[in-house]
């Protein structure tokens, strides 16, 4: 959704998803553009209404600045070169790598943490932002409300030390267990926890840290999105130089 609405401004975006195919990641966009419904998008029993949507919603994403790599696994060797190729054909503002430990290693906390380095250094040299997606750890399962904290990322030293921002997504919505809590104690409150979600910012280089109010963004279960609660939800991604008539 974030490299969406980066390349619905007119933006570069090329993305490494290194668990899902080229095929899969572009189903995955237009149906975030057309806000599908994700169960019947998956099982291809859409309505005719939704057929259209999905169509122009296609048609859509087809005309964004966005690049999608297929080649995995992949070493980072190999990711540097391809986005070094990629970036001296044309600048690309917003690179978007999923995720961090799919990335060819021997999966120790060094291994991660030259990772990370390199990624750094690709940002300063290329003068573009890298957007890495990371797996957590289960420690926050742990915990009573199972809130995530800079140490449940794996190779946290090199995140840490690198990385401009570390922002984590809390969603207790989630979590079975809390919904089935809630449930006994407040039923009238199970959707709003199941729609709540809060981005934690561990850290930021230019401004603070802390969370968004649990009420800034929400979860749709049914679109499987996240939304910014001030914009509204019909609101259509744009694609740059075209006009909605367009379509």
């Amino acid at each position: 959704q974030i490299g969406l609405a980066v390349a619905s401004q007119g933006y570069r975006v090329a993305a490494f998803p290194l668990e899902a195919s080229q095929g899969q990641t572009g189903h995955l966009l237009t149906r975030i553009v057309g806000k599908l419904n994700g169960e019947r998008f998956r099982k291809g029993a859409l309505t005719e209404d939704e057929e259209a949507t999905r169509l122009e919603a296609e048609a859509r994403v087809r005309l964004l600045p966005i690049t999608l790599f297929d080649r995995k696994p992949i070493s980072m060797d190999q990711l540097r070169a391809s986005m070094m190729h990629l970036d001296a054909r044309s600048h690309v503002d917003l690179w978007i790598i999923d995720y961090m430990q799919l990335i060819i290693s021997d999966g120790s906390d060094a291994q991660l943490n030259r990772i990370t380095s390199a990624l750094r250094s690709l940002s300063l040299s290329l003068h573009t932002h890298i957007l890495l997606l990371s797996q957590l750890s289960r420690k926050a399962e742990d915990r009573p409300d199972r809130r995530p904290n800079m140490a449940d990322l794996r190779g946290t030293g090199g995140l840490e030390q690198d990385a401009f921002n570390v922002i984590l997504i809390y969603r207790p919505g989630f979590y079975p267990e809390l919904v089935a809590a809630l449930k006994k104690k407040d039923p009238d409150r199970v959707g709003d926890l199941l729609r709540r979600v809060e981005l934690i910012f561990c850290k930021t280089r230019e401004g603070p840290t802390g969370s968004t109010h649990p009420n800034d963004i929400e979860w749709d279960g049914e679109t499987a999105s996240f939304y910014d609660r001030s914009v509204r939800q019909s609101e259509p991604i744009t694609t740059p130089g075209f006009e909605e008539d367009d379509f």
